[in-house]
Formats: C-alpha cells, structure tokens, sequence
C-alpha cells in the first residue's frame, strides 16, 4: 500500500520517521514497565533524532548511552529530569568528570575503569559482566564472543560492594528463556556479590513486543523485579526499528543476466546494517507481487551496493519512487556519504504532517573537509 505521505515528499532519498507509531511503541513499553515493575530506557545509540527523542521520553525513565557526546545530549533533552546510564569499553578517562555530572548511573567495563571511576561522585557506579552465555551466533555481534572487550569476567569482579550490573548480550533477539538463562549464568559467576546488588540492567537486543509468549515473558520479569530494587532494559531497535523508511528514487534501469536493475538515489551507505548483514531492506512500496526480478541497486560505485531483489509485474519507470521498511535504527547513525553522495533528507511523520527536519547540503561537505568559505 502507497504511505499517505509518500506524495508530499519533497525529495528523494530520504529518511521518513512515522513518529506516532514510535509513539504506539512507547506506550506499550511503559505498559510493560507498569505491569512487570521494571523501567524502561531508551537506547539512544538507535536513532538519537530529537524528535524521536522527545516523543519517547514521557513514557521511559530515562535513556541510556555510549558515549560522552550522547551523554550531552540525552542530558540536554532529560534537563535532569529522569535517569542516564552509561557504558562503553572505550570511556576516556579526561571525561570522567563531566560523564559523573551528566550520568545518574555508569558501568564500568573492566576492572581499571571501576578503580578511576570510583573516585568520582555524583552517580552510581556498577559493572558491566561478560555472562559468558552466548545467544548470538554471529560473533561480530556477540558480547560474549572468545576475548571479548565487553564486559569484565567474575574474576575480575571488584572486591568491595558493587551496587549495579549490567549483562547485555544480546542482538536483535525476542526470546525471553535466553535472556532468563543469562541471569541465571550471572547469579552463579557473581555468587554472594549477587546479594549486594541495588540495580541490575539487562540491556537491550530483546524485542519483547515479539514474544512468542507474551504472559510467560511477563512473567518471568516482573518475578525478577520482585527480587532486585531495580531492574532496567534498555530497548532501541524495538522502539524505532519498524517506524523508519528509506526512500529513493529510480535513475536507471537496465537487464543483466536476465534481472532487472533498478539504479536508485539511496544506497547500502545510507543503511550500513543491509551491507553488514547481507539482509535486504523489506520493500514496502511498490507492492511486492508478480514475475520480473528487480535488483534494487544503490547508485555508488561499490559492487556489492545492493538493496536487495523483488519480484514486480513489470520493471519500474524511471523516477518511480521506492519506499523500504525497517530503517529507523541504526541507520542515520551509521550513514555516510561515500562517493560524495548526499545523505538522506530527514523528515517527520506525525499526526498528518510531515516536516523535513534535516536537508544535506554540499556546505555540510565542506565544514567536514575542513573548506574555507
């Protein structure tokens, strides 16, 4: 089906945020927190948007981040109003301070982190555990991989009384029997230090509006919070990964080994996780029904810029515009403009409206190639 909106887009490419189906999202996220006793947080490091932003934080806690630039902004949208939580493996040491001021709750990610972040006040301060329970196969994205850098090991737990943990190991996953056995793990490597926790965050990668089981899932939580003071998750992809579309234009067309080839104004570099992944982009329009094979190519010289293959009653015309689903996270934080081309316009979606609310600009280009005007 054609989006209402899709005609009263000026440009192409472009990013659309559908931010009222970010907000359906939210609200469910905090029937879920309400239910269960647990608090939510949004993961900015999916779709920092500021839009996006103030749409989600009536409804969670607060947000969690990476790094001292998002620490910056999620402070400036939350105006102390709601908690921050920080993690990263790569903290500087300089910024220490100023994280302390911003973040109501960091993770240390080793023992040398925990020992200079210790010395701080103004926040709680927990670490970040390697579960050593693996629920991604993919070990590029596998917290728990072989020498991994996330997380330190039970051994390395700190000596004194730690208030927090943090074990998130998952990616993109909606099993909750996982996420329940790495607790399990963490409880028997933590031992009696499980005891001395105030907070525990289990992180993100689980999409619990997937459950298979929704009443088990729910249960099961709110049964953890019930032993903890606290329990946090910190969805991102969940809250933002189906409200997002690409949007590109046809420039070219033409046959090759019996496909056709759709040459579009977006590509993979808008995307990153397509190339990533070698998963294709879902198309949304035009409706994916008939017996013409259509490689929709991204329009830069990498061989491998492919936005995935449909089936069509006919190939597209030249200006035909193409709307993919499932961009809303990570893929404006990880865009780029390889070969020089513009990354995508970024426009709004809410209550009937759409506003453009990013435009590149060849200006953009020169402030980041260092040009003088």
């Amino acid at each position: 089906m054609k989006p209402v909106w899709l005609d009263a887009l000026d440009k192409t490419p472009a990013l659309v945020i559908d931010i009222d189906a970010v907000v359906a999202r939210a609200r469910g996220l905090a029937a879920l927190a309400e239910e269960t006793g647990c608090r939510a947080l949004y993961s900015i490091k999916a779709l920092p948007l500021l839009p996006v932003l103030e749409a989600v934080r009536p409804y969670v806690s607060g947000f969690s981040v990476s790094s001292l630039y998002e620490a910056q902004w999620a402070a400036e949208i939350l105006q102390g109003q709601g908690e921050l939580h920080l993690t990263s493996p790569g903290l500087i040491a300089a910024h220490a301070r100023v994280l302390a001021r911003l973040a109501t709750h960091i993770s240390a990610n080793s023992r040398y982190q925990y020992r200079w972040l210790s010395t701080l006040t103004g926040c709680q301060l927990g670490m970040r555990l390697n579960p050593e329970h693996s629920v991604v196969q993919d070990a590029r994205y596998n917290p728990c991989r072989p020498a991994s850098k996330l997380g330190c090991a039970a051994t390395e737990w700190p000596e004194q009384a730690c208030r927090g943990l943090h074990i998130h190991n998952a990616h993109g996953l909606c099993d909750h029997q996982s996420l329940a056995a790495t607790v399990a793990q963490a409880q028997t490597l933590l031992g009696a230090h499980w005891t001395e926790l105030q907070w525990l965050n289990l992180g993100g990668g689980y999409l619990w509006h997937r459950q298979q089981d929704q009443a088990a899932a729910r249960a099961w939580l709110k049964a953890l919070c019930q032993t903890l003071p606290a329990v946090y998750i910190e969805p991102g992809l969940a809250l933002v990964g189906d409200a997002g579309y690409l949007v590109g234009s046809v420039l070219d067309t033409f046959v090759r080994d019996g496909c056709h080839l759709a040459v579009l104004d977006t590509s993979v570099n808008h995307v990153p996780e397509v190339f990533e992944y070698q998963t294709p982009l879902p198309l949304r329009y035009p409706e994916s029904s008939g017996a013409t094979p259509v490689l929709w190519a991204g329009g830069t010289c990498l061989a491998g810029d492919l936005l995935g293959e449909t089936l069509l009653p006919a190939p597209p015309d030249l200006g035909q515009r193409v709307v993919f689903g499932q961009a809303g996270a990570y893929s404006l934080v990880k865009a780029q403009r390889f070969n020089g081309h513009p990354l995508p316009s970024i426009y709004v979606w809410s209550q009937d409206r759409l506003e453009c609310v990013y435009e590149d600009s060849y200006q953009d280009v020169r402030r980041l190639w260092g040009g003088r005007l």
